[in-house]
């Protein structure tokens, strides 16, 4: 099972990669050679933006290959795990993203044809997961970047707005099929 409670301090990413403020297109053009195996999108959304809080750092960026699907809208909903102390609450989820009108959130905004305008990111974790909300042996996808949309989609599906489907990038890592 993947370990997730106690990892605030791991930190396995190079600090050469730090990208300290740098816009992304200039700190890809020096970086990207080292995350090759990465998709851009993938690394400008997870690695470069969140670098400084993603509870997911523990992670050796080396071993993470990837793939791209679409998903229908409960299968995401039903089968990517949210880190989260709190469940999801899909009245609130649909409240906080249209609260001051339809589009007037970068998440409702970046809505276009019935899903996001980038795919979330998650990492299969095919033994499972152990939270500080317990232990989910049956969590096969774990999200690591895109909690904002994933609770928007939430809070839609709720309201049964007919949406998608949703692109996935999702990582392996050895670190998470041992």
């Amino acid at each position: 099972m993947l370990q997730l409670k106690f990892r605030g301090d791991d930190q396995t990413w190079p600090n050469d990669l730090d990208p300290n403020g740098e816009e992304f297109e200039l700190w890809w053009t020096r970086n990207g050679d080292k995350l090759a195996q990465l998709h851009p999108r993938i690394v400008e959304q997870w690695v470069h933006r969140h670098w400084d809080h993603s509870p997911f750092r523990f992670i050796p960026l080396e071993t993470l290959e990837w793939r791209l699907e679409a998903w229908p809208t409960e299968r995401v909903l039903s089968a990517v795990h949210l880190n989260e102390r709190n469940p999801p609450d899909p009245v609130h989820d649909y409240a906080r993203f249209t609260r001051f009108g339809p589009k007037a959130t970068a998440t409702a905004r970046g809505w276009n044809n019935g899903t996001w305008d980038y795919p979330i990111v998650v990492l299969e974790t095919p033994f499972g997961v152990s939270t500080y909300g317990g232990d989910f042996p049956d969590a096969r996808f774990v999200l690591i970047e895109g909690h904002l949309r994933w609770h928007y989609l939430h809070g839609l599906a709720h309201r049964q707005v007919k949406t998608g489907p949703h692109k996935l990038f999702i990582l392996r890592s050895s670190v998470t099929s041992e």
